[in-house]
C-alpha cells in the first residue's frame, strides 16, 4: 500500500489485523481488503480506526496539536528497583549521534524499549529519592523511544528524562537533535 495518509506503524498495524483472520474471515472482508489497495480508497475512513493505539491511561501530549505517532504496552511493568541504565552510543560511535538513530536502537531492542509512561513514573520516583545516584548519575539522560509524537508538519519527537544536581525532568527532543555520551536507555537488570 502506497497511501501516504497511513504511517509504517499504521501499515504494521493493519497487516497484523489481516494476518489474525482466520480462512473464512478473510473472504467474508477480500472485497473490503482488496479496497485498500486501490489508489481511489479514502484512507481518512481509517484515521480514527487505526491511530493511535493507546495502551494503558491516557498520555497528554508534549505539545499543542501533537500528534500521538506510536505508542506500546508494557511501560507499568517495569521494576523501578531493577533499573539498570545502558549506553545509547557505542564504543564506534563518534561523540554523538541523532536522536533519530537513538529512537532507532532503542526500538530495535525490546529491553531498551520503554516509553512515555515509564519517563513520568522515573522522573516521579527519582524525585521522591528512589532513584541513587550510584544507578543514575547526574548529567546522565535516558531515552524512553516507544512513544512517539508529531506534529502536523511532519516533524518526529520522543520523550527523554535527565538528572541534574537539583532533580529529575521530562523533556521532549526532536528527531533532529543529537545525542551525546551521557545519553542511556532505561532498562532491566538482573
Amino acid at each position: 500500500m502506497g497511501h501516504e495518509n497511513l504511517s509504517g506503524r499504521q501499515v504494521q498495524e493493519l497487516v497484523g489485523w489481516v494476518n489474525r483472520l482466520t480462512g473464512d474471515d478473510y473472504q467474508n472482508r477480500r472485497w473490503w481488503l482488496e479496497q485498500l489497495t486501490s489508489p481511489n480508497f479514502n484512507m481518512d475512513v481509517l484515521k480514527d480506526v487505526l491511530t493511535p493505539i493507546t495502551f494503558g491511561p491516557e498520555i497528554k501530549p508534549p505539545f499543542d496539536g501533537a500528534i500521538l505517532d506510536q505508542d506500546g504496552p508494557g511501560d507499568e511493568a517495569f521494576d523501578i528497583g531493577q533499573l539498570k541504565l545502558v549506553s545509547v552510543l557505542n564504543e564506534a560511535d563518534s561523540q554523538y549521534i541523532s536522536f533519530e538513530e537513538a529512537v532507532r536502537r532503542g526500538q530495535a531492542n525490546a529491553k531498551y524499549n520503554w516509553g512515555q509512561r515509564l519517563a513520568f513514573r522515573l522522573r516521579n520516583a527519582g524525585n521522591n529519592g528512589q532513584i541513587s545516584k550510584e544507578v543514575w548519575p547526574v548529567g546522565q539522560y535516558l531515552i524512553c523511544s516507544k512513544t512517539i509524537w508529531r506534529c502536523s508538519g511532519g516533524d518526529r519527537c520522543a520523550w527523554y528524562v535527565f538528572r541534574d544536581g537539583n532533580g529529575f525532568y521530562c523533556h521532549c527532543l526532536w528527531f533532529g537533535d543529537d545525542v551525546g555520551r551521557d545519553g542511556r536507555f532505561p532498562s532491566l537488570g538482573k
